[in-house]
This record gives structure tokens, sequence and C-alpha cells, in this order.
């Protein structure tokens, strides 16, 4: 039979272990001030009933968004690009806006080197920042600005994003050292693939001698 002293004990030894938990926790999870709110966002729909359009991502998976009645502006489906069906998608409320992430995506936006407004679906969806799919229905394509640092790397990764399928690029004359890029058919899965390199963990960063990417629609920085 346990006496009070012993319960004191055991509730003492029990408080000790969850502080410890909980310590270790805020060490290992890290901290995202910028995130008010995200979630894993929902499964496609082909064929559903609500009204709505397509925009495309720039890593060529496209974001179902609603256009009329109560879902007008929600993302209701995200369907990935071929051969990135294992790919987690997110939203993420991020300075009042809502992006939708590829996990794979998440570390070059956080870190600065891939514009935010390339997973924003109300920015994707204005004229400025997209090219319209050329006839009948489908999705549309994307307007970038890629940065290119200096060297032998920048030259190789300007050829090769240059040479993606779907491709129309010219220098900037708004940034120095960019290339003012439209991707249309057949997507911009290709030029995701020759802007970016694939790291061992599922994450991806930039290609050498590319400095960042943004969007067409936003202000040179």
């Amino acid at each position: 039979m346990l006496t009070r002293g012993h319960d004191i004990g055991i509730a003492v030894l029990a408080a000790s272990v969850a502080a410890a938990l909980l310590t270790e926790m805020a060490a290992t999870v890290p901290s995202a001030p910028a995130v008010r709110a995200e979630s894993t966002s929902a499964a496609w729909e082909p064929g559903a009933p609500t009204p709505s359009r397509e925009l495309t991502l720039i890593t060529g998976d496209r974001v179902r968004v609603g256009t009329r009645g109560p879902f007008a502006g929600e993302v209701l489906g995200v369907r990935p690009a071929p051969g990135r069906e294992r790919i987690t998608f997110r939203t993420r409320t991020h300075k009042g806006r809502v992006l939708v992430l590829p996990d794979d995506a998440r570390g070059l936006v956080d870190d600065g080197r891939l514009d935010p407004r390339l997973f924003d679906p109300e920015e994707l969806g204005r004229p400025a920042g997209r090219v319209a799919a050329p006839s009948g229905p489908g999705p549309d394509g994307l307007r970038i600005v890629v940065r290119y640092g200096g060297g032998s790397a920048a030259g190789a990764a300007r050829a090769a994003v240059r040479a993606a399928d779907g491709v129309r690029a010219r220098r900037s004359s708004a940034a120095p050292g960019a290339d003012a890029v439209t991707v249309g058919h057949p997507g911009p899965g290709a030029l995701w693939e020759a802007l970016t390199d694939p790291r061992g963990d599922g994450t991806r960063t930039v290609a050498p001698g590319i400095v960042r990417i943004r969007s067409g629609a936003a202000a040179p920085s």
C-alpha cells in the first residue's frame, strides 16, 4: 500500500519527466513565427460540381480554386504533376495570404530563394503573373524572373532554363543579371527540374548559378 509520501514522490517524478519532455520537444520543433496556420490540403476531386479554375505552380502541380459561390477563392484541391504523386502539399497562411506549398519547395521559400507569390493562388490568378492557356480549357502558364550569380555555373544554369520545354526567356531589363521567363504548355514541371536540384532528404535546393526565383508580377528586388 502506498503512503501519502509515496504519492507525493510519484507526482514530483511525473512532473519532472513531463517538464523534460516539453523541453526536448521545444528544442527539436522549429519555430515559424511568420506562419499563423498550416494544414494538409484537400484531395483533388475530378469533376467536382463546385465552379472552379486550375492554377499552375512553378513545380508543375495544379491547384483548384473555387470561383463562385460559398467557395470562391478557396483552395479545393491539388493535382500533383506527373512523378510528384508522393509529394505532400500544405496550405499555409503567410502575411494574410494563403499559400499552397509542396514539401520539397518549403525550404526554398523559407530561406528567401523562392518567391512565396509563386504559391499564392490569389496572386497566380492575376493576369500579370500568368500566361493564358493557348486554347480551350486547361491550366495557365507562368511568368517568372530568374536571377543568376556569376561565373560558368550561371551560364550553365541559364542554358538549362532556356532549354526546358515550353520556356521562352529574355534578358530582364528591370533586374540586372536576370532572365524574364514565361512557361506555357506543357507546363513548368521541366522548368522546376532545371531551376532546382534534389537533396537526399526529399527537399530541393536552387541549381548552382541561380540566386533567386521570383514571380514575374512582383516588383524587382
